[in-house]
């Protein structure tokens, strides 16, 4: 498969590579799943990828089930109000309900394996590709919520 664009880390090689995992995924289960149920399966809106050292983790945007994520990520979160609802300061008064972002479920993958593995983690020690729309492969720096939870954060 081709790649359009010019990546600019191994980063965004691996979310480019994801997104066309997912595709593929999506095209399979929407075969069987309107064959079997008659409902359709969507892609997600956004996929990212995490790294801290030789841990990384692939994620896509859904909202955070059951309002749990990691501790040191949830503390972050915090910060600008709940897990699952719009941030409460007036400069992110038109962000995305807190927790639903690909790069945030990325660092909660990352971070829960680096703390069962027993790593010394921070969020400042994690490094993020740039978000992409699976279906278009269309790049898109971090959103608001991204920018003010996650520090290093693309943000081009």
């Amino acid at each position: 498969m081709k790649k359009v664009f010019c990546m600019e880390n191994e980063l965004d090689s691996r979310v480019y590579d994801y997104c066309c995992e997912l595709v593929r995924k999506c095209l399979e289960h929407r075969f069987w799943a309107k064959r079997m149920f008659g409902k359709k399966y969507e892609l997600p809106a956004m996929a990212a990828v995490c790294r801290f050292y030789g841990i990384v983790k692939e994620a896509y945007s859904y909202p955070m089930f059951g309002n749990k994520c990691n501790p040191i990520l949830e503390q972050a979160i915090h910060q600008f109000g709940n897990i699952n609802q719009k941030p409460t300061l007036p400069n992110l008064e038109r962000a995305y309900p807190l927790g639903n972002c690909a790069e945030q479920h990325a660092a909660d993958k990352v971070l829960n394996q680096a703390c069962s593995e027993g790593c010394k983690i921070y969020l400042r020690n994690l490094r993020y590709s740039i978000a992409m729309r699976p279906r278009t492969k269309q790049r898109f720096a971090a959103c608001r919520n991204c920018q003010a939870i996650l520090p290093n954060v693309r943000l081009k």
